[in-house]
């Protein structure tokens, strides 16, 4: 059951950023956001899970997409660094666009970065 709602959870939500400490859930259907509640209630709607399990399992899931979207911030300062030579400090909103779209790291670089 734990791989399904782990899939089921992968396919229909994604983190983003907050701040750099904290994150927000969206909803990707839609884009908006979506709060743990609302996830919780699906899943014990859905999957007929108790408490214990949703947490359980979200928090296995939690885990994972936040090490993976903090490999991908790791990545695009990497990117940044060795295209301008330059620590750059990036407003989470704008960093959530360059993960969401790697091609808008050049855009960005063009627009905001003086080399």
């Amino acid at each position: 059951m734990e791989q399904i709602v782990l899939k089921y959870l992968n396919d229909n939500y994604k983190f983003t950023l907050s701040t750099y400490v904290s994150y927000k859930l969206k909803e990707i259907s839609t884009g908006n956001d979506v709060s743990l509640k609302d996830v919780l209630i699906q899943l014990e709607t859905i999957f007929s899970l108790d408490e214990e399990q949703q947490r359980m399992i979200f928090d296995k899931w939690a885990d994972i997409k936040s090490v993976e979207l903090n490999n991908i911030i790791v990545e695009v300062q990497e990117k940044l660094y060795i295209l301008t030579g330059k620590e750059i400090s990036i407003d989470p909103s704008e960093m959530n666009g360059l993960i969401d779209t790697p091609d808008n790291l050049d855009n960005f670089i063009r627009n905001y970065i003086v080399l």
